[in-house]
């Protein structure tokens, strides 16, 4: 890495656009060819610790838990949150974004213990800084639905997914597909409610 800051920052920029645009990459071949350049860019970075830090280690964490590598994810994860408390503060949005990522972490390994606060705390941030209303805020009140649901825990579950349901239709639109997830969630906690087990749909 160049010690020109500008050149630096340059560098920075380039990998997490490139890091965004395969977030949708539909073989994990192309993300395991870019982790050996993101990694380095990041790992650099932690030299200044400042926003775009957290962003690198955020994105670094997903790519690697996309590709099972949980324990380097869970560290680079825990990094981003950590300095995104530190420079942007414990209220920010960018922190309510990494501690849901952190939380999904844990989720895909069936440890939800550790999840559910984690997704909590998100919430209240996005409830009390973006709005009740905001899609942020709904987005945090489904990934919450769907770690209680999948806990057994129907009855807190289904409100939480019906208030995100409510959300997405006003601000985002019945079409959206984030509302259409939600409402495929909903249909499914609801069968299961009524067979008293967590469905597999």
């Amino acid at each position: 890495m160049s010690t020109d800051e500008a050149a630096q920052a340059a560098v920075e920029r380039a990998v997490l656009a490139r890091a965004r645009a395969l977030d949708a990459a539909p073989t994990l071949a192309l993300l395991a060819a870019f982790q050996p350049i993101l990694r380095g860019v990041t790992d650099a970075a932690l030299t200044h610790e400042d926003e775009r830090t957290a962003t690198l280690c955020s994105w670094l964490g997903l790519h690697l838990k996309r590709l099972g590598s949980y324990a380097p994810a869970q560290s680079y994860l825990e990094r981003a949150l950590a300095i995104c408390e530190r420079v942007l503060g414990p209220e920010h949005p960018d922190t309510a974004n990494s501690l849901n990522n952190l939380a999904g972490l844990h989720q895909d390994q069936g440890d939800y213990a550790p999840a559910r606060p984690l997704l909590e705390r998100a919430l209240t941030i996005r409830e009390r800084v973006l709005g009740p209303e905001h899609p942020d805020t709904a987005r945090s009140l489904a990934n919450l639905a769907i770690l209680l649901f999948d806990q057994g825990d129907f009855a807190s579950a289904i409100p939480l997914m019906e208030r995100a349901l409510r959300i997405r239709r006003r601000s985002l639109g019945p079409t959206h597909p984030h509302t259409m997830a939600s409402e495929r969630s909903l249909e499914v906690m609801r069968r299961a409610a009524a067979r008293g087990q967590p469905g597999d749909e």
